[in-house]
């Protein structure tokens, strides 16, 4: 986000009955390679984004440029107090193969 956002911490706030971090971003122009070979202009949008504090999710997000604006907002979330311990477990067929992403 760094490269594509100037981003500003404007405070808490609560929502959801949470705390959360508010932030405002400035979207930069930059100068990004193009599949070509050659180099074009992007320039990203302007956004809020606010965070919730304890678990770092994103609860609400708001986009604009020159073409839209758009906001996502999460209404209700339940956060259970402990996670059966099977949640995370995964179970893949025996036919896949697990590869290390570094290879």
């Amino acid at each position: 986000m760094q490269v594509t956002t100037d981003l500003t911490l404007v405070g808490e706030e609560n929502m959801l009955s949470r705390t959360v971090y508010h932030f405002k971003g400035e979207g930069k122009t930059v100068k990004i390679k193009s599949a070509g070979g050659g180099t074009r202009t992007v320039t990203y949008p302007d956004m809020e984004i606010w965070v919730d504090k304890k678990t770092g999710l994103l609860l609400k997000q708001k986009h604009q440029d020159q073409y839209y604006d758009w906001e996502t907002t999460v209404t209700k979330i339940d956060f259970p107090s402990n996670f059966p311990t099977n949640t995370f477990k995964l179970s893949l067929p025996k036919r896949v193969k697990v590869v290390d992403a570094e290879d």
